[in-house]
């Protein structure tokens, strides 16, 4: 996938269900965790789900959650310009 060159690091587009699936595969491993430390004799497993949406939902136009890294004013001001539609 092509990205953007900033230094040495590329940087590239995130969908926007990956910020999610992050979320819930890092929740649902710390929950395994305490729950065999708990249950060390039980097998414990989890299970991810995934939610489609449509492209058009209104929840875009008031996002809740941000996507990417958050970056302080000066480091922010250094970056490259955003996506068409992105915020800073």
């Amino acid at each position: 996938m092509p990205g953007l060159i900033v230094g040495k690091q590329k940087l590239r587009r995130v969908e926007p269900d990956i910020p999610g699936a992050e979320s819930g595969g890092i929740g649902s491993h710390l929950i395994e965790q305490e729950h065999a430390a708990l249950l060390p004799v039980r097998p414990i497993a989890a299970l991810l789900t995934q939610v489609k949406i449509a492209r058009d939902d209104p929840a875009f136009a008031a996002p809740a959650k941000p996507i990417g890294p958050v970056h302080d004013e000066p480091t922010a001001g250094a970056l490259p310009p955003t996506a068409a539609g992105a915020s800073r």
